[in-house]
């Protein structure tokens, strides 16, 4: 019975704290998918990724199948930078 009551108690601290974060909105959803300019995807000419487009871009081939692609990242990508600053 008391494992029961600490364990409901932990589950609506964990809600309420969860609940108590305001403001935290993805902006991910607002990033255009964009294929690199430079690179062919090969070992020897990867991609050049340096945007969160051309990123999104990659993950997407990546997701769809693709299994031979080579990319470098040329840039520090962040997604959703006020993310962790919010909580």
């Amino acid at each position: 019975m008391k494992k029961r009551i600490l364990s409901l108690l932990l589950a609506l601290s964990l809600i309420f704290s969860l609940a108590a974060v305001t403001g935290v909105t993805a902006n991910a959803a607002t990033i255009d998918s964009v294929a690199p300019t430079t690179g062919n995807g090969t070992a020897e000419n990867p991609y050049q990724i340096g945007t969160a487009g051309e990123l999104y871009w990659f993950a997407e081939q990546v997701n769809g199948g693709t299994s031979k692609a080579n990319a470098v990242l040329t840039a520090d990508i962040t997604v959703n930078s006020d993310l962790l600053g919010s909580l």
